[in-house]
């Protein structure tokens, strides 16, 4: 009898209540992962906003350039050059 109940016993690796645990661990793990992926994506968005208005500064400022009749010659080829490859 009693070799019947340790056998019905051995069958079940884990008790509920550890599964309850390791499920609520994978849970959490999973939550932690969407975190992060979401944090990293809102930091990449950041950066290129960042990187737009530093391009968008630039741009101005060599419309500025190029719009004055004196300046040095590669200021303005640099500036022209970039209008060209930024021209809307």
């Amino acid at each position: 009898m009693e070799d019947i109940e340790k056998t019905k016993t051995k069958k079940s690796r884990f008790s509920f209540k550890t599964k309850i645990i390791l499920f609520e661990l994978a849970i959490i793990g999973v939550m932690a992962l969407v975190g992060w992926y979401f944090w990293n994506q809102i930091q990449t968005a950041k950066q290129y906003i960042s990187e737009h208005n530093t391009l968008q500064n630039e741009i101005e400022r060599c419309q500025g350039l190029i719009s004055q009749s004196s300046g040095n010659f590669e200021d303005y080829e640099y500036c022209k050059t970039l209008l060209l490859k930024f021209k809307n």
